[in-house]
């Protein structure tokens, strides 16, 4: 690619080109986009984050002439330049169904603002964010600031960093451990990733962090060891203590009672049973006999026992003398009133690039192409339905396979013989005929000879001209023609030159030639005639010139203006509503004519795959 100025870039494809046949390759600049193909491969070469500068190639850049338009179904952001200007009232938009306003997407290339200064290169990241890349001095989040060598004296690092004068008149501040940012003015926050389990609080400090585990009953750095409550035997009174995650519970004998069987049952004088309980006097207190739908110490417990819905989402029932007890399901850790999910994914047990999703008290892993099984870990061996033809080895790839021919054949999957004559080698209508050795002669037609029929056959070799004249080469012929300057049957009348007069009728930016006995006119593109006074109706000639689009004649030329969903001169490229990423959610899109299809994972539904399906509506 020729950028002028001197200025190439190379870019390549992986397959080989050099198998003796003709191979089209071509250069496609679509919507922020630069791709090379050839054959049935293709490599970007540019786009908003790869190679940006080929896109402000002046190649690249639409004539005076150009128009816009913008059909229906279109979401996106189109970069508004100095030779189109997005406006309703503007006469060179053209509007299909489109309302003009704040562009719905949130995430347009931020380097199209222009946002860096002083020549800075602005790089986008992968994320949608920017980076200005600052010249020889100048500093700031745009290089905006101008700096000398004396930079450092100001002490610009902050948070006890160490400043570096650059060579280049700048500086480069060394943070110490737990700060970022060009000047060390971030403190990192250690605690973004959440490392405290169970209710932890994080405490952020400066390159580390630390742990709250209090009221929690768990311990360790990130609060994910269970205490032992019981290991402190906090009951009292011959109290059986049962250790809970998180905290514990006492089962008091009877005459006792409270959460460390601290508090001395009355007797029934005190009519403590609750909810219609009868009262039994005990040796060392009493105990209430409960109704049916009671239970507890006291009776004051409603339900009997662990029925549906008595503990919190996640968490399992437990029946105990002293009543019940709530613990967090398997795969749930926390407070049983709150337990969480455990993040299966925090290993990121999926190989080879999958992505992993928290699937019940489990995980699923979604693999890239290539790859099967449970965490990805199988390369799908794409050489075991042997696709190599007529003895051709193949070599397995990730996501596919490559398969080295044997000599006489080629192709992706050797399927093609090498034939030497289908690169129609024999020019000038010369007919190529194989010979052994997968070689070949070529049949010349008359005029032409050479190995390739590439030369013509000089027939004024030993002819002679009569009356001065000059023997002119033809195909298979020859003519023998007067001196420059002379005509006649002798070639003894002098030529008349008709000279180009200023005030020439040639019109509409025509070229006027010399000629003889008169001038002719030399007409540009799209006019006709003795003196180019006539418009080619190109729409007339040619029926099927704007393909996909109506034709409209303009003085000298025509216009093309496509249906909605095609776009280019001729109206022949399908326009690829996929290039914005209209779906949400990591579904797929689908283009098509004038539109598009989002695939939708599971779990998600909608024109974009927008809407999140609540799968309890169903009450499962």
């Amino acid at each position: 690619v020729n950028l002028g100025s001197g200025h190439t870039f190379e870019a390549r494809l992986k397959d080989v080109f050099n198998n003796n046949q003709w191979h089209y390759a071509s250069i496609l600049h679509k919507i922020e986009n630069i791709t090379l193909s050839a054959g049935h491969h293709q490599v970007v070469i540019a786009n908003s984050t790869l190679n940006t500068n080929l896109l402000k190639s002046q190649l690249l850049a639409p004539d005076d002439d150009g128009y816009l338009l913008v059909g229906s179904g279109f979401i996106g952001c189109i970069k508004e330049g100095p030779n189109v200007v997005l406006s309703e009232r503007s006469p060179r938009v053209f509007i299909h169904n489109v309302e003009f306003g704040k562009c719905p997407l949130t995430l347009c290339p931020p380097c199209l603002s222009m946002p860096c200064q002083n020549n800075a290169h602005c790089e986008e990241d992968n994320v949608g964010n920017y980076k200005c890349h600052c010249p020889p001095g100048f500093i700031g989040k745009h290089c905006e600031a101008q700096v000398s060598g004396r930079v450092c004296e100001n002490n610009p690092c902050q948070n006890n960093s160490t400043c570096i004068v650059s060579p280049v008149g700048s500086y480069k501040c060394v943070c110490l451990k737990g700060f970022s940012g060009n000047d060390c003015e971030i403190n990192i926050d250690e605690c973004l990733s959440d490392p405290c389990q169970n209710g932890g609080t994080c405490i952020d400090d400066i390159d580390n962090y630390t742990c709250n585990c209090a009221s929690t009953g768990y311990k360790g750095r990130h609060c994910e060891d269970n205490i032992n409550e019981c290991e402190e035997k906090p009951c009292l009174n011959s109290g059986t203590c049962f250790d809970t995650y998180g905290s514990y519970s006492c089962e008091c004998p009877n005459g006792f009672t409270g959460q460390n069987c601290e508090i001395k049952v009355q007797s029934c004088n005190n009519w403590l049973c609750q909810n219609g309980a009868t009262c039994e006097d005990q040796p060392h207190g009493f105990k209430c006999n409960c109704p049916p739908g009671y239970s507890g110490v006291y009776c004051e417990v409603n339900g009997n026992g662990c029925q549906p819905g008595v503990c919190p989402p996640n968490a399992d029932c437990f029946e105990h003398a002293a009543g019940i007890q709530c613990i967090c399901k398997p795969g749930y850790t926390g407070l049983p009133s709150a337990c969480k999910p455990i993040d299966a994914c925090l290993n990121s047990p999926c190989h080879n690039g999958g992505t992993c999703s928290v699937f019940g008290d489990g995980f699923n892993c979604s693999c890239v192409p290539g790859f099967t099984g449970p965490t990805c870990q199988t390369n799908i061996e794409e050489c075991a339905s042997m696709p190599c033809q007529h003895g051709g080895l193949c070599i397995d790839l990730v996501n596919g396979y490559h398969c080295n021919c044997t000599a006489d054949y080629t192709g992706a999957s050797c399927e093609y013989q090498l034939d030497p004559c289908y690169s129609n080698p024999c020019l000038n209508n010369g007919t190529c005929h194989l010979k052994v050795n997968r070689d070949y002669y070529c049949e010349c037609p008359p005029g032409f000879e050479g190995l390739n029929c590439e030369n013509n056959v000089d027939d004024c070799f030993m002819v002679t001209c009569p009356d001065n004249r000059i023997c002119v080469d033809g195909i298979n012929s020859h003519e023998c023609q007067c001196p420059p300057g002379l005509t006649g049957d002798n070639c003894t009348e002098e030529m008349i030159i008709a000279v180009c007069p200023q005030n020439n009728l040639c019109r509409n930016k025509s070229t006027c030639r010399d000629g003889i006995k008169n001038y002719t006119c030399e007409c540009q593109q799209g006019w006709t005639g003795a003196y180019c006074e006539v418009d080619i109706n190109e729409c007339e000639e040619n029926k099927n010139i704007c393909n996909k689009g109506i034709c409209l004649n303009n003085a000298g030329s025509y216009e093309c203006f496509c249906r909605p969903g095609f776009s280019g001169e001729h109206c022949d490229l399908d326009f690829d509503e996929c290039l914005s990423q209209p779906c949400e959610n990591n579904a797929t899109c689908e283009n098509k004519i004038n539109g598009f299809n989002c695939i939708c994972p599971p779990g998600f539904t909608g024109q974009v795959c927008s809407v999140d399906i609540n799968e309890c509506d169903s009450n499962p």
